[in-house]
């Protein structure tokens, strides 16, 4: 089965290289393999990228502790 949304993606990209000139007859198969990987390229650079920002130690955190 393939999800609602990815049929859409797939069927947008289609008129927009027909309506660009892109594409002048029928999609072979090779054509829609094609769309297919530059899709799921394109949505593998759009991931989230989660990135932590770790307390660091520095001088002032010493000074709070000898205060301590």
């Amino acid at each position: 089965m393939v999800k609602a949304s990815q049929a859409r993606q797939v069927e947008d990209a289609i008129l927009q290289m027909v309506r660009m000139g892109q594409i002048r007859s029928q999609v072979s198969e090779k054509q829609l393999l094609d769309i297919l990987e530059g899709l799921r390229e394109s949505k593998a650079k759009e991931e989230v990228k989660i990135i932590y920002n770790r307390k660091g130690f520095d001088e002032s955190d010493d000074e709070e502790r000898s205060m301590v």
